[in-house]
């Protein structure tokens, strides 16, 4: 056997392993798709329960109990978040790795301060509706700017967009007030996500 012919069989053999490889990945890596649903389904669900519970003439009185699922759901819409990009960095090396770990840093430490800022204006003495106002908002506005960022390393422009739009519906909950901002949040953030989550999968790994 020449040494052309020898060459040429070991860069077929490694484009194949290549290919095969990056075809496993492709069906093993997480799909975008999923986490817009559990995203979609807690804020839907979440921000409904407190709209009905909420007012001086609740629909339902069940405060508590609302609350209660509320933070249950975004507990867990957050941890799946989490273990989402643990999955996307997972076998990939160098730059790409680094920028997804710093991404899942950027949500821990995110809601670590945004649970230290409402602890803050607790601590201040806040009123209540203006408490019942910001929590939810700034929360869901944290959420539109990270997703932004996500959608910035992915090179992912629904995510990006989904993003922006999660942003704005944060601002005009803040202007429709309690607590009809609930609903706001509830049919605008929940819905985009939805909506998101009905769009074709992208590409799941970071940019080089």
């Amino acid at each position: 056997m020449s040494d052309e012919s020898s060459t040429l069989g070991a860069a077929e053999m490694l484009a194949l392993a290549e290919h095969q490889h990056d075809e496993a990945r492709r069906r093993l890596a997480p799909d975008d798709r999923f986490l817009y649903r559990v995203w979609g389904g807690a804020w839907t669900v979440g921000f409904l329960a407190l709209w009905l519970t909420s007012g001086d003439d609740p629909r339902v009185d069940a405060a508590t109990g609302a609350g209660w699922l509320y933070g249950v759901l975004m507990v867990a819409a957050t941890g799946t978040t989490m273990w989402h990009i643990h999955r996307r960095v997972e076998g990939v090396s160098g730059a790409s790795e680094v920028r997804g770990r710093r991404y899942g840093v950027a949500w821990l430490t995110s809601f670590a301060a945004y649970g230290l800022l409402l602890g803050g204006l607790g601590r201040a003495d806040a009123p209540d509706e203006v408490m019942q106002l910001l929590s939810p908002i700034l929360a869901c506005l944290l959420v539109g700017v990270l997703y932004m960022g996500g959608g910035m390393i992915w090179d992912d422009r629904v995510q990006f967009a989904l993003g922006a739009t999660i942003a704005v519906v944060a601002g005009l909950a803040a202007l429709v007030g309690d607590p009809d901002h609930f609903v706001v949040l509830a049919v605008g953030g929940g819905g985009a996500f939805l909506v998101a989550s009905a769009l074709p999968r992208h590409r799941l790994q970071p940019t080089a």
